[in-house]
């Protein structure tokens, strides 16, 4: 059992270096002595210990070959199946023996934190898509200012600025005599208020300039 999980350990591990992700199950009492906890994953396991709630840990770590962001879960014993390897020497397999020794891996309890599964890369890579996510957001952001700026104008230009120049065209109009032009209430906004004053303003001042011509009539007679 042992064998072919390392085994299959070394494969995985091999294709994820391959892809610049390192991959580890880091132990506190490995069968494997290369996967014995370091310091920092030791302290790791210890959290998933001691907060049974906690899922998943993720972070920077500093290295001698550079930074490195890695994400953790944890690995609890939960199949009895495997204290038939890692209980005691006395009824491990004798190739697990023979391979690995009767030192470590053994004394595994059943639903313990044995390990953690720790997936790393290096921090320029993380850095890297930080800023690609972060330029595809800006991008975003600035298509979606531009187009509410759009909307805003064309919405401008066709609710208030055409009809106020509508207004301001029949209003010169009415200012040089043509009483013929009708100011036209389009809406029941602001700007149809004002059409409407406009045209109560025009209506008055036909009828100032019917009295003053009949005023002007009945002096010359």
């Amino acid at each position: 059992m042992a064998e072919i999980y390392h085994k299959a350990n070394t494969d995985k591990l091999a294709a994820d270096r391959r892809k610049d992700f390192f991959y580890k199950e880091a132990a506190l009492n490995p069968t494997s002595l290369r996967d014995k906890a370091d310091s920092f994953e030791a302290d790791i396991i210890k959290r998933f210990t001691d907060e049974k709630d906690l899922k998943e840990l993720s972070g920077f770590r500093s290295l001698p070959s550079g930074d490195i962001f890695y994400i953790s879960r944890p690995l609890k014993l939960t199949q009895p199946a495997c204290l038939q390897c890692h209980s005691t020497p006395d009824v491990a397999p004798k190739t697990m023996i023979e391979r690995y020794g009767a030192e470590n891996g053994f004394g595994w309890q059943l639903n313990s934190i044995i390990a953690t599964q720790i997936i790393s890369l290096p921090a320029s890579k993380v850095i890297e898509k930080a800023h690609k996510s972060s330029f595809l957001i800006i991008l975003i952001v600035s298509a979606v200012f531009i187009s509410v700026v759009l909307l805003v104008n064309i919405f401008l230009e066709c609710q208030i600025i055409r009809p106020l120049k509508r207004l301001t065209r029949v209003a010169e109009e009415v200012s040089t005599g043509h009483m013929d032009v009708e100011f036209k209430q389009t809406t029941n906004d602001e700007i149809g208020n004002l059409a409407k004053a406009f045209k109560r303003m025009k209506f008055s001042l036909e009828m100032a300039m019917k009295r003053l011509k009949r005023n002007i009539g009945t002096t010359e007679t």
